[in-house]
Parts: C-alpha cells; structure tokens; sequence
C-alpha cells in the first residue's frame, strides 16, 4: 500500500511537471477582428501589418515568459453581423487570451458584448463614446486611440481659439463615429463662441456630395469639418474645391483621414487641410525609428494604423507579462499602469479610454507635418 501511494505520489508530481512544461512552453494566442476587405479595407491592413510586427517583435525576444505568440486574423468586413461571427470563433477556440480591433464603432459596439460575455479582454480602435458609456456591460474592453472626446476640445482650442474661425459648417459620415463627433464639435465649438451655420451628412460609401454641398456653401462658412474617413473626406474636399470653395479651411477633428490616401485621392484639393492625430512617424524617438526599421525590414508601410494597432499588440504583451492572461488581472493591471509605444504614453482611464493628447496636423507641400505639438 505504501509503495502504491508512493508512486502515486511520484506519478502526480510528474503530471504536474509536465502540466508546467506545457505551459511555459506553448503559446499565447490572440486576434485581430479588422476591416481587411470592405471600403476600410486599407486601414485593415495597416491593422493587420501592425499586430503581425509585433507578434514577431515579441517572439524574436523569446515570447512571453518562454510562451510564443500566435496572431489570427479575421475579416469584419466594417459589418457588425461579420465582426460578432469573427470574434465569436476567436473566444470559442481554446487558448484565446485576447482580441484586438475591430476599426468602426458600430462593428466594435456588437464585437465587444461577445468579448464580455467571453471574459477575454478586449483592445479596440472605434470612436464611438457608446463605448465607454456602460462598462458594466464589459469590463474588460480598452480603447487604443483616442476619441473625439479628447480630441474635439483639442481641434475647437486650435481651430476656433488660435486661427479664430467663426462660421463653420459640417459634414458628417452618418454613423455612430461620425455623428458623435458632429454633435460633440457642435458644443464644444458653440460654447468657444463660433457659429455652426450648417450641418450636413453622407452615407459610407457615398461618392457624390454637391447637394450637401451646395447647401454648405449657401451658408458661406470660414471653415468646413470633415467628420468621416479618408475616402469620403478626399471626394468631399476635391468635389467643394470644385465647387468654388477656394477660400475655406477644411479639417477633420480625429485622425480617421491619418492616411497617405488623403494627400492621393485628394490631391491639390487638400493641400492645407488639418487634422488631429495621436502619432507622428516622423519625430525623433528611439521607438518610434525601431518601429520604422522593423517594418521596412519587413516591406510594410509605416502608417498610423500600423502603429497604433502595433502599440496596442505591445500593450497586451506586456500585460500578460506581468500578470498572465486572465482577462480580470489584465484589466486592473491596464488600468494602473502606462506604457510608452510608438504612440506616446500609453494610459487608460477608469472607463478603459486611453487620455493622452494629440497633435495637430496638415498637409504641407504634399506631406503631412505636425503644426501643433502635444499639450495637458
């Protein structure tokens, strides 16, 4: 009887070992829920391209406390019916500790109950404030850029504050991002004493825009707000020009515009036109030239997208560093603790919203340059 409880014994401390060899030596994996096809299919790219650099950043460091770290992609197609079915396979397949994306809020909105439900923690780039509102419904899902609630207050100070426009009107993507930032742009700017004149939306997707148009010129603004992505934003710019708009300055509040594609498909049409951003790959920051070396190694562009989704990536991992992958414990550890990326510090509120300042930029010359830098 003793020596069949020894071995007993002996037997479960084997178990046990190798329980913990497994462990240490299997692998952590996470999504990416993100727009590769659709007509944000170039920001799921950049999406995509970013969480690959940094799962092969983190491998080629040796992975996570001897774990490697596998990357799956799925497609949402900007669809919330195809982002609740890419996240759903994501937190049912055995080993998932942690999504990222998706890239629209409507998209985001619907992923992340699942995401919830699932106790898998959560990093997402919508925009929507709906996001933040109700944390009682998730927990455990941060937001990896900043939204117009950060940024519009910053864009009212520069546009209204420093340059003084008073007639401004607006175009907006008719969608929860967009139309937050009309109504949030709305108030702000009002209460810094500028005037709307005219408010204006479009569908995604759109490509015509002279009856809206028409109208906005009618009420002869200083200024027009852009409030949608890059496609639209450019058609609209150059169809406005086009219609003897020569004189308005044209902006955007967020950085849905950060794009290449703007200064591409837009042309001479948005030379001048301003946005705010949370990066600019063009300073000089150790991180930010690592970042760029490490993506030309690979032939991928460097793009905002890139990096805010490789921050994101790097944010997790470090995380999961600390205190594994279970999603409460990376929750509370996200919420204490700051990260410096690529992006700047990296820190969330008590909602999961991420607070750093933005800067402000235009394009210049055919490029894009930082005319305001960061400030409290």
């Amino acid at each position: 009887m003793q020596r069949n409880a020894f071995l007993f014994f002996i037997m479960s401390l084997f178990l046990l070992s190798l329980t913990q060899v497994q462990q240490a030596t299997g692998e952590i994996v996470i999504g990416l829920q993100a727009p590769l096809t659709g007509p944000n299919g170039e920001f799921g790219e950049a999406m995509r391209d970013g969480a690959q650099l940094a799962v092969d950043r983190i491998n080629s460091a040796g992975g996570i406390n001897g774990q490697t770290v596998r990357l799956v992609v799925g497609d949402d197609k900007s669809q919330p019916a195809d982002g609740v079915a890419v996240v759903q396979r994501f937190v049912t397949e055995q080993g998932f500790s942690g999504v990222l994306g998706g890239f629209n809020s409507s998209v985001n909105l619907a992923t992340q109950q699942v995401t919830g439900k699932a106790g898998v923690i959560h990093l997402h780039m919508g925009a929507s404030p709906k996001l933040a509102q109700d944390k009682t419904k998730n927990p455990l899902l941060f937001r990896a850029i900043l939204t117009d609630i950060v940024f519009v207050p910053h864009m009212v100070n520069y546009i209204v504050g420093e340059r003084k426009f008073q007639r401004i009107a607006i175009i907006a993507e008719n969608t929860d991002y967009g139309l937050a930032e009309l109504e949030t742009f709305k108030e702000k700017a009002s209460a810094a004493g500028a005037k709307i004149v005219a408010t204006e939306t479009y569908n995604p997707g759109d490509t015509e825009f002279s009856a809206q148009l028409a109208t906005i010129k009618q009420a002869n603004p200083e200024a027009l707000m852009i409030a949608g992505l890059v496609t639209e934003s450019a058609l609209i710019a150059t169809q406005a020009r086009g219609l003897g708009m020569t004189d308005v300055q044209f902006f955007s509040p967020s950085d849905g515009v950060d794009t290449p594609q703007l200064i591409t498909l837009g042309g001479e049409a948005v030379e001048g036109y301003i946005f705010a951003s949370m990066i600019d790959l063009t300073r000089e920051d150790p991180r930010v030239q690592d970042f760029k070396q490490l993506a030309q190694s690979k032939g991928i562009a460097v793009q905002a997208y890139t990096a805010i989704t490789y921050d994101a990536a790097n944010v997790l991992f470090e995380a999961f560093s600390k205190v594994g992958t279970t999603g409460t414990a990376v929750a509370s550890w996200l919420k204490q603790n700051t990260v410096v990326g690529v992006t700047g510090p990296i820190s969330f509120n008590a909602v999961g919203d991420r607070t750093s300042p933005p800067f402000i930029r235009a394009v210049q010359k055919g490029k894009f340059v930082t005319i305001k830098e960061p400030t409290p």
